[in-house]
C-alpha cells in the first residue's frame, strides 16, 4: 500500500506518466513485491496540477492538498495571475451561496444560483457549510490586495500570499495566519 500510495503521489493527474513509470519498474525491478526505496528511486516525480484541483482542495478544507497542488502549480511556472483569478471567484461565489443561504434558500439551489458545476457543487456546499460568514468580508479585502501583488504592486511574495489566503479558505488555523501586508 505505502508503495503504491508513493507512486499514485509521484503520477497524480499524468496517468500516461504512471503507466509509463509502470512499464519502467518492470524492466528496472525484479519481479515480487517491491520495496518502497526501491520504487522511490526510481520513479521521477511526474505529478500534473491544474487550477481546478486546486480550487476544489481549498473549497474541500483538504489543507495539505491545497498546499501540494499550489506547490505544483508555481514548480510547473503556472501564472499567478490566473490562480488569483480562480481563488476571487471561488470567494465571490462562496459570498452568494453563503447569503443566500442565510437569506432561507436551500443550500443546492444557493450553489446551483452561484453557477457553480459539477463536482465543484459538492466542493462549494461543503466549504459553505464550513466557512464563518464574518471571514468572507476579510477575505474579500485580502483577494484585492493578493490581485496587486499578482500584478507586481506591493512587496510581498506572491506564491506566499497565495498560500495563506488559500489556508484561510479552506479554514487552516485561522487564528495563526496573519492577514496580508497592504
Amino acid at each position: 500500500p505505502e508503495t503504491l500510495q508513493m507512486l499514485a503521489d509521484r503520477c497524480e493527474g499524468n496517468l500516461l506518466a504512471a503507466q509509463q513509470e509502470i512499464e519502467k519498474l518492470a524492466l528496472l525491478l525484479p519481479p515480487g513485491d517491491l520495496a518502497p526505496e526501491a520504487v522511490e528511486n526510481a520513479v521521477a516525480r511526474v505529478a500534473r496540477y491544474d487550477i481546478t484541483q486546486m480550487s476544489e482542495a481549498m473549497l474541500l478544507g483538504e489543507v495539505a492538498r491545497f498546499c501540494k497542488v499550489l506547490a505544483g502549480l508555481e514548480a510547473e511556472g503556472e501564472g499567478a495571475p490566473l490562480l488569483v483569478w480562480q481563488l476571487s471567484d471561488d470567494l465571490h461565489a462562496l459570498c452568494n451561496v453563503v447569503a443566500a443561504t442565510r437569506g432561507g434558500m436551500p443550500l443546492a439551489q444557493a450553489v446551483k444560483n452561484a453557477r457553480v458545476w459539477g463536482r465543484r457543487q459538492a466542493a462549494m456546499e461543503a466549504a459553505a457549510r464550513r466557512i464563518e460568514p464574518a471571514l468572507l468580508g476579510t477575505l474579500i479585502s485580502e483577494a484585492a490586495r493578493l490581485d496587486a501583488l499578482a500584478k507586481g504592486l506591493g512587496k510581498d511574495e506572491v506564491w506566499g500570499a497565495l498560500r495563506n489566503f488559500g489556508l484561510q479558505l479552506a479554514g487552516a488555523g485561522r487564528a495563526v495566519l496573519r492577514p496580508l501586508a497592504g
